[in-house]
């Protein structure tokens, strides 16, 4: 959605506002006094979420957190709602024997993606188990699924509003470079919520910091949020994977005075087009997608002949749009090397460092 599109929806909406923030207010508050119940599994759950609308980073969160879960030799379940995904209340196990069992029309992008790194991280580091992530809205049918299953852990993904399951640590990201106190709540403005519900979370992470020596940026998260423990997060461009082989890397030196191209289907393409700029390549056109967009075979050959048009060297997209791109082409009449051609398309593949002090916190949360 354009940048005026989104300015005039929200003017329009700026009236209805306040009492949508009522309304979220008294929600929690239902559940803060026992009127509304929640369920709690018997074993610990961390929520992962946020409050802005938009990408802020949860999933790449996830994963590390069940990485160093399953490190500390725990079972982990993720439970993701498989947003825009065709699985509907479920819950469904997205992995069996090492398989993936639905693709990313049925599980959502971004639980597949996870599926897909989790299972390469594990054979790397003899991880002997499958990773486990449970699909489906209905969370609570999630969570009792994942502790028959031998879970000793929940990681709630996009949990800081879904009330009906108890957690042990919430954990609230906010991008570096967005002031949530500017914003309004929907539908005026970016926020699910009132900003002061952030009191409820015990960890606030300020994510896709472009290095982890940003300071200035979260010693602002500090200041907005007096108490909180605030850990940084920073993604960081490590490599370009090459749509028609997505098991091998290129050096971002390929970029290096390159005319580019570039498109997403993200929560905050201005983030991706930011880092590209930083990249040393001459971006000379962009295309912006819904974010977790499905493509269809007659947009990603209109990205190809739009990318002859430019006279572009390469194309650039998201890992999570790359994804997508090569199911399509496995799935379809096209195949990978058709979208490729001489012009290819590339995913940044970007590094996720995450403060060790919030392993710290957690731990701490949990006695373990």
């Amino acid at each position: 959605m354009s940048n005026w599109l989104e300015e005039a929806l929200f003017l329009l909406g700026g009236p209805v506002s306040p009492l949508y923030s009522a309304f979220m207010r008294l929600r929690r508050r239902l559940y803060e006094t026992g009127f509304l119940d929640a369920f709690y599994p018997g074993i610990p759950v961390i929520s992962i979420g946020n409050i802005l609308l938009g990408g802020t980073g949860k999933t790449p969160l996830v994963e590390e957190v069940v990485k160093w879960a399953l490190e500390r030799g725990m079972r982990p379940a993720v439970l993701t709602r498989g947003y825009k995904g065709t699985v509907g209340q479920g819950p469904k196990e997205l992995i069996e024997k090492d398989k993936i069992i639905m693709g990313p029309w049925e599980a959502g992008d971004e639980p597949y993606m996870l599926a897909l790194r989790l299972i390469d991280w594990c054979s790397h580091h003899g991880v002997p188990q499958d990773p486990m992530i449970i699909v489906g809205s209905n969370r609570v049918a999630s969570a009792k699924l994942a502790k028959k299953k031998g879970a000793d852990l929940i990681v709630l993904d996009d949990g800081f509003q879904h009330l009906h399951l108890k957690r042990d640590i919430d954990i609230l990201l906010f991008p570096y470079d967005i002031d949530p106190s500017a914003q309004r709540v929907f539908p005026g403005g970016r926020l699910r919520e009132p900003l002061d519900a952030a009191r409820h979370a015990h960890i606030v992470v300020v994510s896709k910091l472009p290095d982890m020596s940003s300071s200035q940026h979260l010693a602002f998260f500090k200041g907005l949020f007096p108490g909180k423990e605030c850990c940084p997060m920073a993604f960081i461009p490590e490599s370009l994977i090459p749509l028609s082989d997505e098991g091998s890397a290129e050096g971002l030196e390929l970029l290096e005075g390159k005319r580019v191209v570039a498109f997403c289907g993200i929560g905050h393409p201005q983030s991706f087009k930011k880092m590209i700029l930083g990249l040393g390549c001459n971006l000379v056109d962009m295309r912006i997608f819904g974010d977790h967009h499905f493509y269809a075979d007659k947009e990603l050959l209109e990205v190809r002949r739009w990318s002859r048009e430019k006279k572009a060297d390469m194309i650039l997209t998201t890992e999570k749009d790359l994804v997508k791109l090569g199911f399509l082409a496995s799935s379809s009449n096209l195949q990978a090397d058709d979208l490729q051609n001489e012009n290819g398309i590339y995913a940044i593949r970007l590094k996720v460092e995450v403060d060790p002090h919030l392993f710290s916190l957690m731990a701490g949360y949990l006695h373990i």
